[in-house]
């Protein structure tokens, strides 16, 4: 026998004390792949009605962060971490929002302070460098060469940057190199201006190290809200998908595999089923590459 061979015939034997359906039917990948994209359907139409929902809000997220058509790619993946969705949602079975410890979680993980919007942090960046800061250093880089008028012209836009989140695109594309990376002093400044002007080189410098901390913040609370945007989705479909199996007593192969598992390791029947088998089997030969760790 295969393994799910194996798991089926042992959950038909023992179905009271797996707490399975008696006489289910083993859906097979064709089954629980339709099954899988009817949840989907039900789920994106529910939240694309109702887009003030919790899982309309979340589609919206989750599809602003998904790049070009991505968005099915990645709600596909995330469905194959029903074990990790599962999980997170039971972290506080009590809590209004099933992931609200989870976002606790992430938030710690990748240092984002608890509670720090998108917005907040925007504004602690546009505080980096005052109006006053931003003039002096443009009149100190006016004066020397062409690197240090270029590093000018990004003061300026700076300064003309009208709201937090463009101001920090600007100082963005004043600190950082076109990589990502923070800029070498000798292109933040050149030692003539340096000589002329001491002020600027510490003052750019000051606003460089903290700027990379908040962007990475920044970063950082991008990743974790997209995270949870695609776990409430894939937690609703999988809310779903569990739903249409149980309407039609059934269960997809991962499920014979999770079921025996748990009535073999932890049901209050484990004893009692091994028992019973003690005396029908002789071996078990695995002959599918399983991991068995």
């Amino acid at each position: 026998q295969t393994i799910h061979a194996f798991c089926e015939q042992l959950l038909q034997r023992f179905p009271l004390e797996a707490q399975v359906p008696p006489g289910f039917e083993v859906l097979d990948d064709e089954k629980a792949a339709a099954l899988r994209r009817e949840a989907i359907d039900d789920v994106l139409t529910i939240a694309t009605r109702d887009r003030a929902s919790p899982i309309g809000k979340a589609l919206l997220t989750a599809i602003a962060y998904a790049a070009e058509d991505g968005f099915d790619d990645k709600l596909r993946q995330a469905l194959g971490q029903r074990d990790w969705i599962e999980a997170a949602a039971r972290l506080d079975e009590s809590a209004i929002d099933p992931f609200a410890v989870a976002e606790d979680l992430l938030r710690r993980t990748f240092g984002v302070r608890g509670g720090a919007s998108r917005a907040a942090i925007e504004i602690d960046v546009a505080g980096l460098l005052s109006d006053a800061d931003l003039a002096m250093l443009k009149a100190g880089l006016s004066t020397g060469s062409t690197n240090d008028l270029k590093m000018a012209e990004a003061v300026a836009s700076t300064i003309m940057a009208a709201t937090p989140s463009r101001r920090c695109q600007a100082l963005g594309a004043l600190l950082l190199t076109k990589d990502g990376e923070p800029k070498a002093s000798r292109t933040l400044a050149t030692n003539a201006v340096q000589v002329a002007h001491p002020y600027v080189l510490p003052t750019l410098l000051r606003a460089q190290e903290r700027f990379v901390t908040l962007d990475a913040e920044l970063r950082a609370l991008d990743l974790v809200t997209a995270t949870l945007a695609l776990l409430r989705l894939a937690d609703a479909v999988l809310g779903g998908y569990t739903a249409a199996k149980a309407r039609r007593a059934g269960l997809d192969f991962e499920d014979l595999v999770v079921r025996t598992a748990s009535l073999l390791r932890t049901s209050g029947a484990t004893e009692w089923v091994l028992y019973k088998l003690d005396g029908g089997l002789d071996h078990i030969l695995v002959d599918e590459s399983q991991d068995t760790s």
